[in-house]
């Protein structure tokens, strides 16, 4: 907060940044820097609304919140790295810093902001499947939130292919852990995503994945879930409580959404039927 700078227009962006590794230095409103702030705040207001404290701290961050510099589409189509539209169209870099608002931030996403999304994807192609496997693994988790389940496999059967020893390291070389855990966490946002305030079951799948199933896996809420899945199509899902709380739960398949109660330690069955 004291760090923000107010511009000419009245809106807050944070000074001298850089888009890490990456374009012009002591620039003011990085893309970067703002949607890192942005993030910081929407927490902070969250938390302190689930806690119930700090009420006149949280008003002072939902007014500045609605002056950070937000992200802007730039003039090929692109999400801007930066505040001024500077993108270079045939620009390679492996850093992709102005993504973060889609992963793992929630500021963009297809169903609240899609021309933004649309944004990032028109960005994101343009960068490229290249880059070492960290930075084709954040790729990967990007298109699964941007619900592009083709493009997120075609970069996870890569990484898997070009990026990954015999002994399953990630090289890079000679070897890089961010690439090891990116693996399965593009793997978990392609089949569940619960950033959204809701449970999205299958949000990416690829047409390669046709069948399977996952158990156990745990999701924002406290819960935990088991799928399976046949010719692309939900079979049954079953959502159990583990640590949540007695709010309602959400879960969201396709174009539908079940809303219903679920207690501690109770669990509650679906099937492709229950969207409709």
């Amino acid at each position: 907060v004291d760090h923000l700078k107010k511009l000419p227009d009245g809106t807050l962006a944070a000074p001298d940044g850089r888009s890490p590794e990456h374009g012009p230095e002591k620039a003011d409103g990085v893309s970067y820097d703002q949607q890192l702030c942005w993030d910081l705040f929407t927490n902070m207001i969250e938390a302190s609304e689930t806690l119930d404290v700090d009420a006149d701290y949280r008003k002072e961050l939902i007014a500045k919140r609605k002056k950070l510099v937000g992200p802007k589409i730039g003039k090929w189509g692109q999400l801007q790295e930066w505040m001024d539209d500077i993108d270079d169209p045939k620009d390679k870099h492996r850093h992709i810093n102005h993504m973060i608002a889609v992963y793992p931030g929630r500021q963009i996403h297809p169903t609240t902001t899609p021309k933004l999304a649309e944004a990032a994807k028109v960005g994101l192609i343009a960068r490229g499947n290249g880059g070492p496997g960290w930075s084709q693994a954040w790729k990967t988790c990007i298109y699964a939130r941007l619900l592009d389940g083709e493009r997120a496999y075609t970069l996870l059967s890569g990484l898997m292919a070009s990026r990954i020893y015999g002994n399953l390291w990630a090289s890079h070389p000679p070897f890089q852990i961010d690439c090891n855990f990116g693996y399965p966490a593009g793997v978990n946002e392609m089949l569940v995503q619960s950033h959204m305030g809701y449970i999205h079951l299958l949000p990416s799948l690829p047409k390669a994945w046709s069948k399977g199933h996952i158990k156990g896996m745990r999701v924002r809420g406290g819960y935990e879930l088991d799928i399976a899945w046949k010719d692309g199509m939900l079979t049954r899902a079953v959502i159990r409580g583990v640590s949540n709380g007695p709010g309602k739960c959400a879960v969201r398949y396709g174009k539908g959404t079940k809303t219903f109660a679920l207690a501690r330690d109770k669990s509650q069955v679906l099937n492709a039927a229950d969207f409709k």
